[in-house]
């Protein structure tokens, strides 16, 4: 006589044990997925706040020595005109060197993300009007735009 007490698993146990761990490993993924667009948006803001921080101190050198601030916004808001030589072999004007640096700083934030805008201008909020450096990408998540802005101050001592 045959014993129906044999151990095993039964085909529904087998079923909902698969069933629970797609269910895991679809949450797993999920929030693998929410981790690499949170590290994108972290290095794409940290390079933003680098770009912007070297562009506001280019403006306060020019600010500081009290030269050629209208021939940097003039550059800054014309991007049509881009460097036709390069400053690092060839002797440059002040209006080519600031058309180079600015050339080569558009080429850095363009590598940075897709769709990335960046404009300069004066509060017009502020009674005293600083300029305003910001810088907006698309976000990877929820379809919006994060933006950065980073006042242009004046010289720590």
């Amino acid at each position: 006589m045959p014993d129906k007490t044999a151990a095993g698993f039964s085909l529904p146990e087998i079923l909902i044990t698969i069933a629970i761990l797609v269910v895991g490993l679809m949450a797993a993924l999920r929030v693998q997925q929410a981790s690499v667009q949170a590290m994108r948006e972290a290095t794409i803001q940290g390079a933003a706040m680098q770009l912007a921080t070297e562009l506001a101190d280019a403006i306060r050198a020019g600010t500081q020595a009290n030269i050629h601030l209208p021939l940097m916004l003039e550059v800054l808001n014309d991007s049509s005109e881009p460097a036709l030589i390069s400053c690092f072999v060839d002797e440059c004007t002040t209006e080519q060197m600031l058309r180079f640096d600015w050339s080569e700083w558009q080429q850095r934030i363009a590598r940075l993300a897709s769709g990335v805008q960046v404009t300069v201008s004066h509060d017009v909020q502020a009674s005293a009007q600083p300029l305003l450096i910001k810088i907006s990408w698309p976000a990877a998540a929820y379809g919006i735009r994060s933006e950065m802005i980073v006042p242009v101050g004046p010289m720590q001592p």
